[in-house]
């Protein structure tokens, strides 16, 4: 036996013998982390910078080889039971669609996948902007190539756990969260250039603490505007193609040529198109002021970010607004912005480690305040990124 983390691959391994009896048989455990990103919103499906880190917040799965083809799973976060048979039906449960495509992936690279008993639990709040669905994908990566004796690739894993998300579940989402799950480090950010899909480490200063505040408010993005955010940089780019020679997306736009064609997009174009270049830039300048422990330059970048995604994207609400303002009034916040796709979930606050009791007071009061509801304010510690923990 060679393993890590025992306590917790023990507790993976007995949820999955409580529900599918026990066998003997090799158990493997995997622990796939939620993320949190820093700033570079909407910026990753653009072919632009984001700046992500993998937090201790983390799906895990543990799964065995079983007679067959089926993938049985079992999943603790919903109390729910479900079955797939590679060339049948996508499944019913959205969650279970995840598992599928990922299987459905690695078979058609080859993959000699046996049949499956999986049980999913973990920490990252559905729905709340901290990637759950790409936790899970890169968890079953990782898991059912395993049990397949198929090597993966880092970037592989990323790429196929994207392709589930976009092709096989149906939300057209970019190539960060799947990434900064399979490749974070711990005490790091990654300054990820999307379209060359490589990463440079931005050290975090000490004094750093990175907090969550979760509105409580939750979003399906497939059931949302997130496509049709996407669909109208695509259209601006089309718009701005014969005026700027060799464009492939709003990455490579300037901010002045921008305002120099504003002329030639219509005005809510014009605006998706300025959060995602101007969000480019901040991206740059906050990884390098993080570099210099400038936290009140780092802090200023995400709070013009939540301005710009606010006003000109318009993928913030009511919650989110005024968790952000709440946020910033509290002691020992130097910037907060609304995180992750929008239209509910968290906003990600930068703080003074030494006031971090006053913050999250000061913050769930204002939160309370204006709108009436109870937030959850989470303290997360970067961490590395997926791996297997535990085999049997």
């Amino acid at each position: 036996m060679q393993a890590t983390n025992e306590p917790t691959a023990w507790r993976l391994t007995a949820l999955l013998d409580d529900h599918f009896g026990s066998r003997v048989a090799n158990t493997l455990v995997v622990r796939a982390p939620g993320r949190l990103n820093i700033i570079g919103e909407h910026t990753d499906y653009n072919a632009g910078y984001v700046l992500p880190a993998a937090i201790d917040r983390a799906v895990l799965l543990a799964g065995r080889a079983v007679p067959g083809r089926t993938i049985s799973a079992y999943t603790k976060t919903f109390d729910q039971s479900d079955s797939w048979e590679p060339g049948t039906a996508k499944p019913e449960q959205r969650w279970m669609r995840y598992i599928a495509g990922v299987a459905t992936a690695l078979l058609d690279r080859g993959a000699a996948l046996p049949g499956v008993e999986l049980a999913i639990t973990g920490d990252v709040p559905s729905g709340a902007g901290m990637s759950s669905s790409a936790a899970l994908c890169v968890g079953a990566v990782i898991l059912l190539a395993a049990l397949a004796d198929f090597s993966v690739e880092p970037l592989e894993c990323v790429l196929i756990a994207q392709w589930v998300e976009t092709d096989y579940v149906g939300v057209r989402v970019g190539i960060m969260d799947q990434y900064a799950s399979r490749n974070g480090k711990e005490d790091n950010a990654l300054l990820l250039d999307c379209r060359s899909q490589k990463h440079e480490l931005v050290p975090l200063p000490s004094n750093l603490v990175l907090g969550l505040c979760d509105t409580r408010v939750r979003r399906a993005l497939a059931n949302s505007s997130y496509n049709e955010r996407r669909r109208s940089c695509e259209e601006a780019v089309n718009l701005l193609r014969p005026h700027i020679g060799g464009l492939r997306t709003l990455r490579d736009v300037d901010p002045a040529w921008l305002t120099d064609l504003k002329l030639f997009l219509p005005e809510t174009l014009y605006r998706r198109a300025h959060h995602v270049v101007t969000e480019n830039v901040r991206t740059l300048e906050c990884a390098t002021a993080l570099r210099h422990n400038d936290l009140a330059k780092a802090g200023a970048l995400v709070h013009a970010s939540h301005a710009s995604l606010r006003d000109d994207y318009e993928v913030s609400c009511k919650e989110l607004d005024a968790m952000a303002e709440a946020a910033d009034a509290a002691p020992g916040c130097h910037g907060a912005r609304m995180m992750g796709g929008g239209f509910g979930g968290c906003v990600i606050a930068l703080l003074d480690e030494s006031r971090w009791e006053e913050f999250v007071a000061a913050t769930t009061d204002g939160y309370r305040d204006r709108i009436g509801k109870e937030a959850i304010i989470y303290r997360c510690r970067t961490t590395d990124g997926a791996s297997q923990i535990h085999r049997a």
